[in-house]
């Protein structure tokens, strides 16, 4: 990711050609301008990053069961058994809204989850198109 909107993005002096093109949009994604914003999507990746690294035992060498539900969402769970967390994950790779998968005990639909990439109402019962979220119960 780019540093910064100045020439050659923060990476070498105005006056040296990098290595690497820069990309048009450099200007408007960067780090300086999404830092600190929490609606970017740098931001977005170090809520998750900090999320597993708090649940390292969970996310990092939990069990991990994928879920078969649809061939536009791609939904696993991770578990671990040492400390009985649970995680799903849910992910539509679609343009269109994919149902929620049904899970033992209960519905997604009627849990807040941990993450999500939408912003404002999620919906309950259905994943809008890309729309990713993590559920943690730990």
């Amino acid at each position: 990711m780019q540093w910064d909107n100045t020439p050659n993005t923060g990476f070498t002096n105005s006056g040296a050609v990098p290595w690497m093109p820069v990309f048009d949009n450099y200007r408007e994604i960067n780090v300086s301008t999404q830092l600190g914003n929490k609606n970017t999507v740098l931001e977005y990746w170090r809520e998750i990053l900090k999320i597993r690294r708090k649940y390292s035992s969970l996310f990092v060498y939990g069990t991990f069961i994928p879920v078969n539900e649809h061939q536009d969402l791609l939904a696993f769970i991770k578990t671990d058994p040492k400390t009985g967390s649970i995680a799903m994950t849910v992910a539509n790779l679609s343009q269109s809204e994919v149902a929620l998968p049904k899970v033992e005990g209960g519905s997604l639909g009627s849990m807040q989850p941990s993450m999500t990439n939408y912003l404002g109402v999620v919906a309950k019962s259905v994943l809008g198109p890309y729309e990713a979220r993590v559920y943690l119960m730990a």
